[in-house]
């Protein structure tokens, strides 16, 4: 009696044991069915990780990531720009493809009996897959911020009542060869989403010849001359000339030009035609003979 009585509790035992293994096993088996739905620990697409949630939830958190605006910084002045403005598209399919590879690489039942025994590889990451429009970008530099955030240089001014002009202010333009490249950068990254836009110093042009003309009369009045000046001046380096005739305040037709006495002007050939025929500076005694 005593060893039937053992034999029988013996096999309860062993029942009870493998009842509660198969109780163990069928929810091992579950999470792991659960699990193998989502992408596996780790998983990193385009700098994003996407471990453990299903492929619509990976896809939904790329868009939110490369969609939000970049934040452009030009001098103290901040702009949002959508991506969507130059054309910005992920390539979500291929990227998840890639993801879902790495999920179902492993045989269901070959995988099961690497998570029983914690045998879990590490995924490799799956690069960003996504292209923009060099075009739209340097259309939008131009168009939209150039526009509205350049500084055109102003050229120095003549100042009202004085002989003197005022100083002319340099300005700034986007540099659109070196800020192309900043802003991809900017928008390609799942951290970073900002970049500074490299300016050039626009150098403030020298005073146009309108002005230059209104500051010449202006310093003739103001210094009371009363006689007849005929003006000519031509600029090299812009081919640009200035012509006008002034005689007390008033501006005379430069046609028919007006004659003068050669006086002291014949002076000038007479000593560039000097300058060219002797070596190194002229002496004293040189200029004293051309001062009479």
């Amino acid at each position: 009696m005593r060893i039937r009585s053992q034999s029988a509790n013996l096999r309860w035992g062993s029942s009870v044991l493998l009842l509660a293994a198969i109780i163990l096993m069928t929810f091992q088996l579950i999470g792991y069915s659960r699990g193998r739905a989502n992408f596996p620990s780790g998983l990193v697409v385009a700098d994003v990780p996407v471990g453990g949630i299903s492929r619509q939830d990976a896809a939904q958190r790329l868009l939110e990531v490369y969609t939000q605006p970049v934040e452009l910084h030009y001098q103290d002045a901040v702009i949002h720009m959508d991506p969507s403005l130059v054309d910005f598209e992920l390539n979500l399919e291929s990227m998840i493809a890639a993801a879902d590879l790495q999920r179902t690489e492993s045989s269901f039942w070959g995988g099961f009996w690497d998570y029983l025994w914690g045998n879990r590889a590490n995924p490799e990451s799956v690069p960003l897959d996504a292209s923009y429009s060099e075009e739209a970008l340097n259309n939008y530099l131009t168009n939209e911020l150039a526009s509205r955030y350049d500084k055109a240089p102003t050229p120095a001014k003549p100042v009202a009542g004085s002989t003197t002009f005022s100083d002319g202010v340099p300005g700034t333009t986007i540099d659109n060869e070196a800020a192309i490249p900043e802003i991809e950068q900017a928008i390609f990254s799942s951290v970073d989403r900002s970049a500074n836009i490299p300016l050039q110093e626009a150098a403030a042009p020298r005073p146009n010849y309108q002005n230059l003309q209104v500051q010449l009369q202006q310093i003739m009045e103001v210094a009371g001359y009363d006689g007849l000046a005929d003006i000519y001046l031509f600029d090299l380096d812009r081919n640009e000339e200035l012509h006008f005739v002034y005689e007390l305040g008033d501006e005379l037709p430069t046609v028919p030009d007006v004659t003068f006495t050669a006086a002291s002007t014949i002076k000038i050939p007479i000593l560039l035609s000097l300058f060219a025929r002797i070596d190194g500076e002229p002496s004293e005694h040189t200029i004293n003979l051309l001062d009479e």
